[in-house]
């Protein structure tokens, strides 16, 4: 069994969640896959970018956050697993370290129900870079999802969503790598071939750029686009700049908040 089926969603660190969903939004135009929640500890909602969900979290507090983090930031890889707990033993027969499994319940209906299961992938993680298992329940009452989907339905329903809309204003696909930086890049390359069960990827057709750096975090996304040269010029009309460097269009992170973003043509 392979630990991971796929990446689920991007957990992004942001300082202003309004300013983040109109980016995201009214500028590239894509849509909710969670409305917007506003709970004590933090607001948040989900973007639909196709093969994955994008994850906005403004914390009311960043103090788990290493001292220096510059917000918006890429802080997590939720990834799909079968079975949470089989896909904990098989790490660790790799001797790869795992955090134990912990269960997330809220009370619905006037008892306690399972939301989903996480457990934290400790050889592939840092303080702000967080990688680890989230394992839905087809039931959970917080999720606004059907009850009853699977994860490989709700994943297969969200990216019809976003295809049957054209991928938004720029006719976005889908993510297509994750950009880290890593002290020790051949070791994180070893730990997310025994995740993935493949090199060079962080999920089926999600490839995995590494790069030497003082610490392990996630510098950038990328993400595929029907047409590049369309989606370009419809980023030109809206005000957007970026660099072409081939066939990989990077937008000027001024106008991203600081997030590092990259279309590609498919």
């Amino acid at each position: 069994m392979t630990p991971s089926l796929g990446l689920d969603h991007v957990y992004l660190r942001v300082h202003d969640l309004d300013a983040m969903l109109d980016f995201f939004q009214r500028r590239l135009g894509l849509p909710l896959s969670w409305p917007v929640c506003d709970e004590p500890f933090a607001q948040f909602a989900w973007v639909n970018a196709g093969n994955v969900q994008l994850e906005l979290w403004q914390a009311r507090s960043d103090q788990d956050l290493p001292s220096g983090t510059s917000l918006p930031c890429v802080a997590g890889l939720g990834l799909w697993p079968e079975d949470v707990h089989a896909s904990r033993k098989a790490l660790e027969r790799a001797g790869i370290a795992c955090k134990e499994p912990r269960a997330w319940r809220t009370v619905a209906s006037g008892r306690e129900a399972l939301n989903f299961t996480n457990c934290l992938v400790l050889d592939a993680s840092a303080p702000a870079c967080q990688v680890f298992f989230c394992e839905w329940d087809p039931n959970a009452p917080i999720a606004p999802w059907p009850k009853g989907e699977s994860t490989a339905d709700r994943r297969d329903r969200l990216a019809k969503e976003l295809a049957d809309q054209d991928g938004g204003a720029i006719g976005l696909v889908g993510m297509r790598a994750v950009h880290m930086r890593s002290p020790d890049p051949a070791a994180t390359a070893r730990v997310w071939k025994a995740i993935t069960g493949s090199a060079g990827v962080v999920a089926p057709k999600v490839a995995l750029f590494l790069d030497a750096g003082p610490e392990l975090r996630i510098e950038a996304m990328e993400f595929g686009v029907v047409d590049l040269h369309a989606a370009q010029t419809s980023l030109i009309r809206k005000g957007f700049r970026g660099e072409r460097h081939g066939n990989v269009l990077w937008l000027d992170p001024r106008q991203t908040f600081g997030l590092r973003l990259a279309l590609s043509g498919v």
